[in-house]
C-alpha cells in the first residue's frame, strides 16, 4: 500500500448472477476489518426490501501503509444451478468525491443555529445509501446495547446453557473504536468468546491471542479487553458458556450477566442531519436514520446543522465522516454495517 493516500477504493463484481449473495471485507495490516460491503443494497431502513446486484464497493479513509486483504464470503451458494461464479475486482485510490463548506476556525454565537452542505457523489459502480457521522476530536466510553431481542437490554441476563440458535447477545461496535471492554458474571464459573460476526477477531479471557488483549477468569466472573488502533466496526457477538467439569447429568442451569463497553471517538450531539447517523442510532443515542440513496454516478447535497450550545470562549473541534450503509443477509437475518468514504475536519469558537 502506498503512503499518504486520501482513500482506498475497492470493488468486486460478479459475472452474471446477482442472487449469488456475498459480503466483502477490507482488512487493514493490523487484521481489523475497516471496509465492509455487499451486493445486497437497500434504502437504509431497518426492515428493507433489498435489491440484488452484481457489484459491491468498499472504501477506507486515509489507509495506512502495509499489506491489506480483501475477503469475499459467499452466502449459501448451493442452489445447484451452477458450479462456479466468476468475478473480477478493481483497486483504485483517491476516487471519492465529497466536498463541503463546513466551518474552519469560524466564530459562532452561543445559542445560534448554523447550517452547512455536504456534497456527495457516488463514484462507485453500485448504488449506495449515504449518511454522515459527526464526531468530536476526543474519546468517550459508551455501554453498547445488546441487539438481540431474545436477551434484551444493555446488560442482558441469560440462563445457561443457552438454547440453540442466535440466542447469545450481540452488539454493534461503532467505527473509530480503539478499545472493547467485555465482561460476564454468573452464578457459577463462566467464560465467553467475543467475536466479530464475520469471523475475526475472536478472543476469550485468559487465552493467548494474536490481538492486543488483556483479561482473566476469576471464579464466577471473566473479562477481556481488546486494544487496537481501530477495532473492526459492525456486528460482534458475545457467546457465554459455563466452565466444567460437570456431573454425569450435564451442565447445571445458571444465570449470567454480560456487558460490553467501547472506547470510541465521541459523537457530536450538536451536529444533526436529515440522514441521521447509523452508528449513534443503533446505540439508542439518536432516533433518526434515513440515508440518501444514490445510483452509480448520482449526486446529492446533505444539509447538516450545528446547534451551538457550548459555553462562551470554548473551542469545538471535530470530524464529520461520510459513510455508506451496507446490508449483508443470510437465512432471513441482516448484518448491517457501514463503509467510510471521507473525513472532513471542522472547528469553531463560541463567542458572545
Amino acid at each position: 500500500m502506498p503512503y499518504r493516500l486520501n482513500d482506498l477504493d475497492v470493488s468486486v463484481a460478479l459475472k452474471d448472477d446477482p442472487y449469488d449473495i456475498f459480503i466483502a471485507e477490507l482488512v487493514n495490516p493490523s487484521g481489523q476489518t475497516v471496509g465492509y460491503s455487499s451486493n445486497v443494497t437497500n434504502d437504509g431502513s431497518f426492515s428493507p426490501t433489498p435489491s440484488y446486484g452484481l457489484t459491491a464497493n468498499l472504501y477506507a479513509v486515509n489507509p495506512v501503509g502495509g499489506q491489506w486483504s480483501l475477503i469475499v464470503d459467499w452466502f449459501n451458494p448451493v442452489s445447484g444451478f451452477e458450479l462456479s461464479e466468476p468475478f473480477t475486482g478493481t483497486i483504485q485510490f483517491n476516487q471519492v468525491n465529497v466536498t463541503s463548506n463546513l466551518p474552519n476556525h469560524a466564530r459562532f454565537e452561543t445559542g445560534s443555529t448554523q447550517t452547512f452542505n455536504v456534497n456527495v457523489k457516488n463514484t462507485g459502480s453500485a448504488p449506495e445509501a449515504f449518511f454522515v457521522d459527526p464526531r468530536l476530536n476526543q474519546n468517550e466510553t459508551i455501554s453498547l446495547l445488546d441487539q438481540n431481542l431474545v436477551v434484551p437490554g444493555p446488560t442482558p441476563t441469560m440462563t445457561l446453557p443457552l438454547p440453540a440458535g442466535l440466542t447469545f447477545p450481540y452488539y454493534f461496535v461503532p467505527s473509530h473504536t480503539s478499545q472493547l471492554q467485555a465482561s460476564i458474571t454468573g452464578s457459577a464459573p463462566v467464560t465467553f468468546d467475543l467475536e466479530y460476526f464475520p469471523g475475526d477477531p475472536d478472543i476469550s479471557p485468559g487465552v493467548n491471542s494474536r490481538w492486543t488483549t488483556t483479561g482473566s477468569i476469576n471464579g464466577d466472573s471473566a473479562n477481556v479487553t481488546l486494544n487496537e488502533p481501530e477495532v473492526s466496526p459492525g456486528l460482534w457477538l458475545l457467546n457465554p458458556d459455563e466452565i466444567g467439569p460437570y456431573s454425569a447429568s450435564g451442565a447445571p442451569s445458571v444465570t449470567a450477566n454480560a456487558n460490553l463497553n467501547a472506547v470510541t471517538q465521541a459523537f457530536d450531539p450538536t451536529m444533526t442531519s436529515l440522514t441521521g447517523d447509523f452508528w449513534s442510532a443503533v446505540e439508542g443515542l439518536t432516533n433518526v436514520f434515513a440515508p440518501v440513496y444514490l445510483a452509480s454516478g448520482a449526486s446529492a447535497i446533505i444539509p447538516v446543522t450545528i446547534n451551538v450550545s457550548s459555553t462562551r470562549g470554548s473551542r469545538v473541534q471535530g470530524t464529520l465522516y461520510v459513510d455508506d450503509y451496507a446490508l449483508g443477509s443470510l437465512s432471513g437475518y441482516s448484518w448491517p454495517n457501514a463503509d467510510e468514504l471521507a473525513a472532513i475536519p471542522y472547528s469553531y469558537t463560541v463567542s458572545h
